[in-house]
């Protein structure tokens, strides 16, 4: 079993650049501290409303994340690499 997680982490690792890792990540944390809200709410509702607070912020995150990125890719890296290009 923890052979099949190793290789599935190193094919994600290897397909995925850097910007999609970090998206990932985001978006699993989010939904694991999600769950984990959920349960703990069952036991604490102060513990349960925190949880779902960072799970909110890492949700803010995510999109926050996305939508940099997008703008940095349209406005920036695009007219960058048209730039070089131009030169060779």
């Amino acid at each position: 079993m923890f052979d099949s997680i190793n290789t599935f982490l190193r094919e994600w690792s290897k397909s995925n650049d850097d910007r999609a890792k970090l998206q990932h990540t985001y978006f699993a944390l989010a939904i694991a501290v999600l769950l984990i809200a959920g349960l703990a709410s069952l036991v604490n509702t102060d513990l349960g409303q925190a949880l779902l607070m960072l799970s909110a912020t890492l949700a803010a995150l995510f999109f926050a994340n996305a939508v940099t990125w997008a703008l940095l890719q349209s406005f920036v890296l695009l007219r960058f690499n048209r730039s070089r290009s131009a030169k060779k």
